[in-house]
């Protein structure tokens, strides 16, 4: 499914959602109960948050695998459209927790810029978040939990109400897909000299669910330096809930590794 696709659908979802709240409003608002608070179901409201940080999370991850999870690399390459990481060994490998932090910003600003279309105001709603967000985030081996740290207040003339802490979970293999990136140049780097890394011979090491494969590519750059171009492919959010497939690239400066995986 393409990005315009996945918008419409997306913008689907937020009419039902709102909606829905709409509906609850005048329902509640015509039985004449007394306004001290919001009366409309706040769980829609809350859905409607969850959903937008869902969509920022997944967002994030898709990109964030693309140039191996790191920003501004000591040492780096144009790959397709890419800057990827080089590394000359495992040891040049950011910690999972320097990654965290890194998505962490990812997913925080694009869900500011999805929530900038939030379209609760255009039927009345004025809501608006207060004091400064941050997120909490769990890279696991099989899902990404995300919580996000904010107060929304929701008003509309005289009534008023506030939810906070909204929270998805994303059932992306990126943290099994980072260990397997690491133990794969830890391999490479455990040898002696004049020995090779014959891929072919371990790729069900590294195929943790059946539908991961490792391609690599070899690339030489103007100056004449040689590197492997290293490339994880999880295809299990394709045929999941996604329809994409969660990508991890980066450079190995050793060109002790070869084969493939078919």
């Amino acid at each position: 499914m393409n990005k315009k696709g996945q918008m419409i659908i997306f913008v689907i979802i937020a009419m039902a959602i709102v909606g829905g709240i709409i509906l609850l409003f005048m329902f509640k608002s015509s039985t004449g109960t007394p306004k001290t608070s919001l009366n409309v179901d706040t769980s829609s409201i809350r859905n409607y948050v969850d959903s937008c940080l869902e969509s920022a999370s997944s967002k994030a991850v898709f990109e964030f695998g693309l140039t191996g999870g790191v920003k501004n690399p000591d040492k780096s390459i144009i790959f397709g459209e890419q800057t990827i990481p080089v590394y000359n060994s495992a040891s040049d490998i950011p910690s999972l927790l320097d990654l965290t932090d890194n998505l962490r910003e990812d997913i925080l600003s694009n869900f500011l810029v999805c929530f900038e279309s939030n379209p609760l105001e255009q039927v009345g709603f004025d809501v608006a978040f207060t004091g400064s967000p941050t997120i909490d985030l769990y890279i696991k081996d099989k899902k990404i939990d995300v919580k996000l740290n904010y107060i929304l207040s929701i008003t509309k003339a005289e009534y008023k109400s506030t939810i906070s802490d909204f929270s998805a979970s994303i059932p992306l293999n990126l943290g099994q897909i980072y260990q397997n990136s690491y133990d794969l140049v830890a391999n490479v780097d455990s040898l002696e000299a004049g020995q090779e890394y014959d891929i072919s011979s371990y790729c069900s090491q590294y195929n943790f669910n059946g539908l991961t494969n490792i391609y690599i590519d070899d690339y030489t750059s103007e100056s004449g330096e040689t590197y492997k171009i290293i490339r994880f492919i999880d295809y299990s959010p394709y045929f999941g809930d996604y329809l994409n497939s969660l990508k991890f690239t980066f450079a190995l400066n050793n060109n002790a590794l070869k084969g493939e995986c078919k």
